[in-house]
Protein backbone atom coordinates (compact mmCIF):
# COMPACT_ATOMS: atom_id res chain seq x y z
CA UNK A 1 0.00 0.00 0.00
CA UNK A 2 1.41 3.32 -0.79
CA UNK A 3 0.15 6.26 0.79
CA UNK A 4 0.61 9.70 -1.16
CA UNK A 5 0.49 13.85 -1.51
CA UNK A 6 0.85 15.41 -4.28
CA UNK A 7 0.43 18.97 -6.12
CA UNK A 8 -2.13 18.33 -9.03
CA UNK A 9 -2.87 20.39 -12.08
CA UNK A 10 -6.01 19.81 -14.17
CA UNK A 11 -8.04 21.35 -17.23
CA UNK A 12 -12.04 21.34 -17.14
CA UNK A 13 -13.82 21.83 -20.43
CA UNK A 14 -17.60 23.58 -19.86
CA UNK A 15 -19.93 22.14 -22.40
CA UNK A 16 -23.19 22.37 -23.57
CA UNK A 17 -26.16 24.65 -24.18
CA UNK A 18 -29.21 24.98 -21.68
CA UNK A 19 -31.49 24.23 -25.06
CA UNK A 20 -32.57 24.76 -28.52
CA UNK A 21 -32.87 28.18 -28.30
CA UNK A 22 -29.56 29.36 -25.90
CA UNK A 23 -27.61 31.15 -28.65
CA UNK A 24 -25.59 33.20 -25.92
CA UNK A 25 -23.67 29.87 -24.31
CA UNK A 26 -20.25 29.30 -25.31
CA UNK A 27 -17.34 26.88 -23.83
CA UNK A 28 -15.97 27.96 -20.73
CA UNK A 29 -12.24 26.35 -20.29
CA UNK A 30 -10.82 26.22 -16.90
CA UNK A 31 -7.14 25.87 -14.93
CA UNK A 32 -7.17 23.30 -12.03
CA UNK A 33 -4.87 23.53 -9.14
CA UNK A 34 -4.66 21.49 -5.80
CA UNK A 35 -3.11 18.93 -3.62
CA UNK A 36 -4.67 15.61 -3.24
CA UNK A 37 -3.95 13.00 -0.71
CA UNK A 38 -4.41 9.13 -1.65
CA UNK A 39 -4.17 5.64 -0.38
CA UNK A 40 -3.33 3.05 -3.27
CA UNK A 41 -2.69 -0.52 -3.64
CA UNK A 42 -1.71 -3.20 -5.84
CA UNK A 43 -2.89 -6.25 -5.72
CA UNK A 44 -5.25 -9.14 -7.87
CA UNK A 45 -6.75 -5.72 -8.97
CA UNK A 46 -5.70 -2.00 -8.41
CA UNK A 47 -7.76 0.74 -6.27
CA UNK A 48 -7.16 2.99 -3.40
CA UNK A 49 -9.12 6.74 -3.29
CA UNK A 50 -8.06 10.41 -3.82
CA UNK A 51 -9.42 13.25 -1.61
CA UNK A 52 -8.47 16.36 -2.44
CA UNK A 53 -8.72 20.38 -2.59
CA UNK A 54 -8.57 22.00 -5.42
CA UNK A 55 -9.13 25.43 -7.26
CA UNK A 56 -10.45 26.33 -10.94
CA UNK A 57 -9.79 29.36 -12.41
CA UNK A 58 -11.58 30.76 -15.62
CA UNK A 59 -8.91 31.44 -18.57
CA UNK A 60 -12.08 32.80 -20.93
CA UNK A 61 -14.66 33.72 -18.98
CA UNK A 62 -15.09 38.04 -18.67
CA UNK A 63 -15.11 38.50 -15.19
CA UNK A 64 -12.66 36.71 -13.15
CA UNK A 65 -14.25 33.42 -12.01
CA UNK A 66 -13.04 30.98 -9.72
CA UNK A 67 -14.14 27.77 -8.50
CA UNK A 68 -12.65 26.40 -4.85
CA UNK A 69 -13.36 22.74 -4.16
CA UNK A 70 -13.28 19.79 -2.05
CA UNK A 71 -13.54 16.49 -3.50
CA UNK A 72 -13.02 12.63 -3.29
CA UNK A 73 -12.98 9.38 -5.50
CA UNK A 74 -12.21 5.93 -5.68
CA UNK A 75 -10.59 4.23 -8.22
CA UNK A 76 -10.77 0.34 -8.90
CA UNK A 77 -8.73 -0.75 -11.76
CA UNK A 78 -9.25 1.10 -14.87
CA UNK A 79 -11.89 3.34 -13.23
CA UNK A 80 -12.64 6.48 -11.30
CA UNK A 81 -16.21 7.22 -9.51
CA UNK A 82 -15.98 10.63 -7.07
CA UNK A 83 -18.04 13.53 -6.58
CA UNK A 84 -17.02 17.50 -5.50
CA UNK A 85 -18.09 20.52 -3.72
CA UNK A 86 -17.64 23.58 -6.07
CA UNK A 87 -18.19 27.30 -5.28
CA UNK A 88 -17.75 29.24 -8.83
CA UNK A 89 -17.59 32.78 -7.42
CA UNK A 90 -16.69 36.49 -9.93
CA UNK A 91 -16.21 38.46 -6.32
CA UNK A 92 -20.13 39.62 -6.78
CA UNK A 93 -22.04 36.81 -6.74
CA UNK A 94 -21.37 33.11 -6.25
CA UNK A 95 -23.18 29.95 -6.95
CA UNK A 96 -22.87 26.20 -4.79
CA UNK A 97 -22.27 23.08 -7.16
CA UNK A 98 -22.30 19.47 -6.70
CA UNK A 99 -20.61 17.31 -9.05
CA UNK A 100 -20.97 13.55 -8.74
CA UNK A 101 -18.42 12.01 -11.95
CA UNK A 102 -17.35 8.89 -13.40
CA UNK A 103 -14.73 8.30 -15.60
CA UNK A 104 -11.19 6.73 -16.19
CA UNK A 105 -8.07 6.69 -13.87
CA UNK A 106 -6.11 6.14 -11.08
CA UNK A 107 -4.51 7.47 -8.20
CA UNK A 108 -2.25 9.43 -10.12
CA UNK A 109 -4.69 10.57 -13.18
CA UNK A 110 -7.99 11.16 -14.24
CA UNK A 111 -10.10 11.65 -17.25
CA UNK A 112 -14.22 12.28 -16.44
CA UNK A 113 -17.41 13.60 -17.02
CA UNK A 114 -19.38 15.61 -14.82
CA UNK A 115 -22.57 16.86 -14.48
CA UNK A 116 -23.26 19.53 -12.09
CA UNK A 117 -26.51 19.83 -9.27
CA UNK A 118 -26.55 23.76 -8.44
CA UNK A 119 -27.43 24.02 -5.24
CA UNK A 120 -27.61 27.80 -4.69
CA UNK A 121 -28.50 30.61 -6.81
CA UNK A 122 -29.25 28.84 -9.80
CA UNK A 123 -29.42 32.22 -11.94
CA UNK A 124 -25.45 32.64 -11.55
CA UNK A 125 -23.72 32.82 -15.17
CA UNK A 126 -26.76 30.63 -15.83
CA UNK A 127 -27.38 31.78 -19.67
CA UNK A 128 -23.43 31.73 -20.25
CA UNK A 129 -22.54 28.93 -17.71
CA UNK A 130 -23.25 25.12 -18.74
CA UNK A 131 -24.29 22.10 -16.56
CA UNK A 132 -21.34 19.94 -16.87
CA UNK A 133 -18.00 19.67 -17.85
CA UNK A 134 -14.88 17.03 -19.01
CA UNK A 135 -12.43 17.42 -16.36
CA UNK A 136 -8.25 15.98 -17.22
CA UNK A 137 -6.28 16.00 -13.86
CA UNK A 138 -2.89 14.52 -12.78
CA UNK A 139 -0.75 14.76 -10.18
CA UNK A 140 2.17 16.39 -11.28
CA UNK A 141 4.72 16.73 -8.27
CA UNK A 142 4.98 13.96 -5.00
CA UNK A 143 5.03 16.50 -2.34
CA UNK A 144 5.05 13.07 0.30
CA UNK A 145 5.22 9.21 -0.42
CA UNK A 146 5.65 6.06 2.60
CA UNK A 147 5.12 2.70 1.73
CA UNK A 148 3.44 0.38 3.98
Amino acid sequence: MEKRIDFSIGYNFHFGKKDENDHTSQKFHFLEAGIWRSKYYSYRHNGGWVYYVTSEIGLNTKKLVIGPKIGCFLAWGPFVVGNDLTVYTDFSESTLRWTPYFGLGSNRIKLTINPHFVLTNKHFLESRFPPGHLNLSYALINLHRKNT
